[in-house]
């Protein structure tokens, strides 16, 4: 056996597995929560409530605002295009003038 002269032995780590915790079950109970919260639905003895004033006003015009946005980004992604083709260009001709 060699000898350890600047041996120093590392301190044992405790680690004892969670019996009755699920990280995923708890994340899932939260998410639901904060979604019911969000829609406005309470619940009452186990049974769940919608208020309709908050359901209401969650789903209005949201359809049309989702076509609206998408016409948008279309719009831009045309106008981004059409920058970039007249930019390529005006830098060919650019170098056609220089290297004439």
């Amino acid at each position: 056996m060699g000898m350890k002269f600047f041996h120093v032995p590392r301190s044992k780590d405790f680690h004892m597995p969670y019996r009755f915790y699920d990280p995923r079950k708890e994340e899932m109970a939260e998410r639901e929560a904060r979604i019911k919260a969000e829609l406005g639905i309470k619940e009452e003895g186990g049974k769940q409530k919608v208020t309709p004033e908050t359901y209401k006003t969650s789903i209005k015009g949201s359809f049309r605002q989702g076509l609206s946005r998408g016409r948008f980004a279309e719009q831009q992604r045309r106008k981004s295009n059409i920058r970039v083709i007249v930019i390529l260009v005006l830098l060919a001709l650019l170098a056609f003038y220089m290297f004439k």
